[in-house]
């Protein structure tokens, strides 16, 4: 029976759409919203209640302002309808010169639910406080709904094993001086064993789990068996706790007190604007935002504290925002390193290589590469440098991702049909198989949190030869077709696995950089690129490499195109801009600048 050409593309452009479906979760919030009428549950309709009565006028309210003051009598007022008696603490307090220099009045609004036994605690927090320029609806007025909501629900079932205690934070906005004043002087910290903080970089977005503590394998076992949809992983928190950022959670960190830290991050062009208000929330978001909190707080307060007691590290990563990966850290460098011993032993049975054929397939390798991140590069200008967008959000993401996506594509193909065919799909395989994992060892060594990128695929790829060279054995088959085919059926199997890395941190990518970096943001899709190539080099001995590369060719050119044309801010995603006022003395004349960034 003769195989049709179009059935490995077929494949390609189906895996690539059906893992995009599958990754919704890193652009939406895979939370369904709960009505109002449903008091079992966290509900983001009730919470939006709470969030109107606090900053429905869309008044800014910065720490120490009377608008503030008039946010925290409608909090306390909440907390009293429900049953709390709240505390305010007050007093002057003021940050290290080398972070946030400056001082600031501060009133935290402390609530507790007592447990069944109170000699430890549970705290979740959030800061009441916005920045001048903005209403503060998401950042962080959605953290304080959210604490609001989970306090009535709270007060209406038995108590937990723990105290709760309800921090709302004030003057996070002007150094985290709340929450210090807190942590310094308040007698509950003494007996606090677990903090939830809630936070927002954005208005739209999961509510992604970004930071947490050292050793914290037994917090994310909690964290994995407690969230309905999880979103998270460990190079989040590699990455996050290696940048100069900080939330309140930093204050209680540094304490060594285990915690979770929460936030949404889409549609950062509204963060500290204007636009934070009530209208441009997205409900879903504040939605997955309670169902966090309400999830881990429920799980973690009404259970020793020292079942989450471990000594090491664990890494994490979530499937599409359903179920959440989690094994200790440690094991990352022996899986590694079995993973490449793996890959050495389909290479002298099945995919050997030579002298020359292996220099070949580091070529192929290399101008892969070296490929992805030029197309990248060049696609910068039409998508991101001439528009000029917000330098973390785009109003029209898809033009560019899709120009990026088919720009990898090309790059695996071009090299593929040069440099591969001369090496051969046999010595490809082995050389980018063992390209991975031998990143993968580094990372483990290095980034430990960051090995899963390349492990996930590395054992996908493994696992299924192991497991399909065994089903040979025991189904007595003596074709030799079946072991000449099961690398490549194990390498497309590894590239779903790959695809499904890259595409994930694609996404991740961002939050951190737009089209203006798009060679940036190319590089998570070097993992599906590296594992792409000896299936590319397979088809392109075939002889029907050509149209291959002139589709990918097409639709990325006609991608950065329309990414070129589509408007690249909005009303509602708009540019950064500073107005800025000069004044000449000299000559005495004055001018404002409006200075886009």
């Amino acid at each position: 029976m003769k195989r049709s050409p179009w059935g490995w593309p077929l494949f390609l452009v189906l895996a690539i759409a059906a893992l995009q479906v599958f990754l919704r979760s890193l652009d939406h919030a895979p939370a369904r919203v709960v009505e109002a009428g449903n008091h079992d549950q966290f509900s983001a309709q009730r919470a939006l209640q709470h969030l109107r009565f606090l900053v429905g006028e869309g008044t800014p309210h910065p720490a120490g302002s009377a608008a503030n003051r008039v946010v925290a009598e409608r909090i306390m007022s909440t907390l009293a309808r429900s049953g709390y008696e709240p505390e305010i603490q007050e007093g002057l307090k003021c940050s290290p010169p080398a972070s946030a220099p400056g001082c600031s009045a501060v009133r935290n609004i402390i609530a507790v639910r007592k447990g069944r036994d109170s000699r430890q605690a549970v705290m979740i927090t959030a800061h009441y406080d916005s920045v001048p320029a903005g209403p503060g609806a998401a950042d962080d007025g959605a953290g304080v709904a959210t604490l609001l909501e989970i306090a009535q629900l709270l007060s209406r079932r038995e108590p937990l094993l723990h105290d709760v205690i309800f921090l709302f934070a004030d003057a996070e906005e002007t150094g985290l001086r709340g929450a210090m004043l807190f942590a310094d002087s308040h007698p509950s910290m003494s007996h606090i064993g677990f903090v939830v903080n809630l936070e927002a970089r954005g208005v739209a977005g999961p509510s992604a789990m970004f930071e947490t503590g050292a050793a914290n394998a037994g917090v994310i076992e909690m964290f994995a068996a407690a969230a309905p949809h999880p979103v998270a992983t460990s190079l989040i928190y590699e990455v996050y706790r290696r940048m100069p950022n900080d939330t309140d959670y930093t204050v209680y960190k540094q304490r060594g007190i285990p915690g979770l830290n929460f936030a949404f991050t889409r549609g950062a062009a509204l963060y500290h604007s204007e636009r934070d208000d009530i209208e441009h929330l997205d409900l879903a978001s504040l939605q997955h935002h309670g169902e966090n909190a309400w999830s881990v707080l429920l799980r973690v307060g009404d259970a020793p504290l020292s079942r989450l007691e471990r000594d090491v590290d664990a890494s994490y990563f979530d499937l599409g925002g359903r179920l959440l990966l989690a094994w200790p850290a440690s094991w990352n460098l022996p899986l590694a390193i079995g993973g490449l011993l793996v890959v050495l032993g389909i290479a002298l049975h099945a995919a050997p290589v030579s002298w020359r054929s292996g220099g070949w397939a580091l070529l192929c390798v290399g101008i892969a590469v070296a490929l992805t991140l030029g197309f990248g590069w060049l696609l910068s200008w039409p998508l991101g440098i001439w528009p000029n967008p917000h330098p973390l959000d785009h109003p029209y993401p898809w033009p560019g991702r899709l120009a990026l996506y088919a720009a990898a594509v090309l790059a695996a193909l071009l090299s593929a049909a040069w440099a591969g065919r001369r090496a051969g799909a046999a010595a490809v395989l082995t050389t980018a198989w063992s390209l991975v994992a031998l990143l993968a060892i580094a990372l483990a060594v290095v980034v430990p949190g960051a090995s899963y990128v390349f492990l996930a695929p590395l054992l996908v790829y493994g696992v299924f030869h192991a497991v399909g060279h065994a089903l040979v054995i025991a189904t007595g088959s003596r074709m030799k077709t079946s072991t000449r085919a099961l690398p490549m059926m194990a390498a497309a199997a590894g590239f779903i696995g790959a695809a499904y890395m890259g595409l994930y941190h694609f996404a991740l990518a961002e939050v951190v950089f737009n089209f203006q970096q798009s060679h940036l943001k190319s590089i998570p899709l070097l993992v599906p690129v590296l594992a792409l190539l000896p299936l590319a080099v397979a088809h392109a001995q075939q002889q029907r490499a050509r149209v291959l590369i002139v589709a990918a060719a097409t639709v990325s050119v006609g991608a950065a195109i329309a990414g070129a044309l589509v408007p690249g801010a909005t009303v509602d995603r708009p540019r950064g801009v500073n107005l800025i006022y000069v004044q000449d003395d000299a000559r005495g004349a004055s001018q404002w600048h409006l200075q886009f960034v």
